[in-house]
């Protein structure tokens, strides 16, 4: 600041402060910043003192929750900054990032006392979000109790959008009856009448998980009771049940339908699924059709998304002729890109067991990185880790990078293979190539520690009488006498508690 002082570059100083400063030494540059616009001209300081509020908000907000709350509260206290209504938004969605009831009810908390702690009044968006974090977290009486305080609390009454995000959220747990049931409840108390997003996203939810059944019904109530109008989504989720049932006459009556009974104009994604779901019932020639066809019927251009359904359908009744014509007749017409095409080649010979074939056109013709996902999982699956790690060898050599699945795939095959510290060496090798991992793949990981240190553990103390009563209750196992296998078992009581002790009861029967 005193250089930028010397030369006149007010807020300059301000700006370039809070690159390092905010992030290293928060107190610093507060100071900092502070000392720059008292000693700017008088005419300025109003501007650069907003300007350095806002600048440091935004970086205090890039740090954790509990850092940030405790900055933007002593910002408040002691200069009268107030972030935005923006920045309490950013605020807030930290608490929805960690997911835990904790984070859920802190959000309350800044909520409920924002006007007195930072001086901002809540809006409908603050309280959207603190209700769908809390029934993203399975508080949801807490979420019911804050929309029925909301007048008291903040003074304006909830609009649907809050309560529509009960609705989402109880959707996005698998909760679909309770779902409904909240909607018929806002109805019939707050006049709050379902919009078509949230009725097809309860629709996809259930066809998704197979249950075609529920989703019809939910579509009837949505043109005959609510009154809402389908659109693409909503057809779409309806024809991904019919694919799922392999009910292919209901789907291509939908497809025809639907422009003139519900003013929806098919799309790709639509002729898509009818043609998938007539290629499952195993017409794949009328499907061949119905996607070649699109074009001059719908106005459509088939996608690459086409190609791999009916290379995979012409794949499974054993037509690979079929297939490599498929995929040469989209790559000549311009409508998938070669390496896709012959990505498409390697999955329809993998269905069909001929990894040879596969092989010989990963290591000849450019494909896809998820071709080699394909190969590298199958042999993971029989825990092959030589030829995973080959694989991985000729994709360094055709510059493709290895996806986090990809290298999943070998780090699960390795650690089954030869162990914990086998496995950890492959997470090395994951982090010096720059993969970020995701949290299913750090729990993995962690797992897999775990796991390995109990099973290690267990075995080196197994003693002779353990041993023993384990053979013994092996033998009863295979003459089919479980009952005498069983007291064979808990007649050694620490051979039992051995399991309980390490944390392996799962393991007992």
């Amino acid at each position: 600041p005193a250089v930028a002082r010397e030369g006149g570059c007010w807020v300059g100083a301000t700006v370039a402060a809070s690159q390092w400063w905010v992030t290293v030494r928060p107190r610093a540059y507060t100071a900092a910043a502070t000392a720059t616009v008292e000693s700017s001209p008088m005419e300025e300081r109003e501007l650069l003192r907003a300007r350095a509020g806002r600048i440091h908000t935004n970086r205090v907000l890039e740090t954790d929750l509990g850092h940030a709350l405790g900055s933007l509260r002593r910002l408040y206290d002691k200069q009268g900054l107030s972030p935005s209504g923006r920045q309490v938004e950013k605020l807030l969605s930290k608490t929805m990032a960690e997911g835990s009831q904790e984070s859920a009810q802190e959000a309350v908390e800044i909520l409920v006392s924002l006007k007195e702690t930072l001086g901002v009044q809540p809006t409908q968006d603050h309280l959207h979000l603190v209700v769908s974090t809390l029934v993203h977290t399975g508080e949801e009486a807490t979420a019911r109790r804050l929309l029925s305080d909301s007048e008291r609390l903040f003074g304006f009454q909830p609009g649907p959008g809050c309560y529509l995000a009960v609705v989402r959220q109880l959707a996005r747990r698998f909760r679909l009856a309770d779902a409904l049931a909240y909607i018929e409840e806002v109805r019939e108390e707050h006049g709050v009448m379902p919009d078509t997003n949230i009725l097809s996203y309860i629709m996809y939810q259930y066809t998704r998980n197979g249950e075609l059944e529920p989703a019809l019904e939910v579509f009837e109530a949505m043109t005959e009771k609510y009154g809402v109008q389908p659109d693409e989504k909503t057809l779409e989720s309806l024809l991904h049940g019919y694919v799922d049932k392999k009910l292919h006459e209901e789907a291509s009556a939908l497809l025809g339908c639907m422009e003139e009974k519900y003013g929806v104009k098919p799309n790709v994604a639509h002729v898509h699924m009818t043609a998938r779901a007539i290629a499952r019932a195993g017409m794949v020639e009328k499907a061949e059709e119905m996607v070649y066809g699109m074009g001059e019927k719908h106005a459509l251009i088939p996608t690459e998304h086409s190609m791999n359904m009916l290379v995979s359908a012409w794949a499974a009744v054993g037509q690979i002729d079929r297939a490599t014509a498929v995929a040469k007749h989209f790559v000549e017409k311009g409508l998938a890109e070669e390496s896709e095409a012959n990505s498409a080649m390697v999955a329809a010979y993998l269905q069909r067991d001929n990894e040879k074939e596969a092989a010989r056109i990963l290591r000849t013709k450019p494909v896809k990185e998820k071709a080699f996902a394909a190969i590298i999982h199958r042999a993971n699956r029989l825990k092959n880790v030589k030829a995973i790690e080959d694989w991985f060898g000729v994709m360094e050599r055709a510059n493709i990078e290895p996806s986090l699945f990809t290298w999943n795939q070998r780090r699960v095959a390795t650690f089954h293979k030869y162990g914990t510290d086998a496995m950890l060496d492959v997470v090395k090798l994951m982090e010096d190539a720059g993969v970020e991992f995701d949290e299913a793949t750090e729990i993995s990981i962690k797992h897999m520690e775990e796991n390995g240190r109990f099973v290690k553990k267990r075995i080196n103390r197994l003693s002779a009488a353990q041993l023993r009563d384990r053979n013994i209750s092996k033998g009863y196992i295979k003459g089919d006498d479980i009952g005498d296998a069983r007291r064979a078992t808990l007649d050694t009581e620490r051979y039992e508690g051995l399991y309980e002790t390490e944390g392996l009861s799962r393991f007992r029967g």
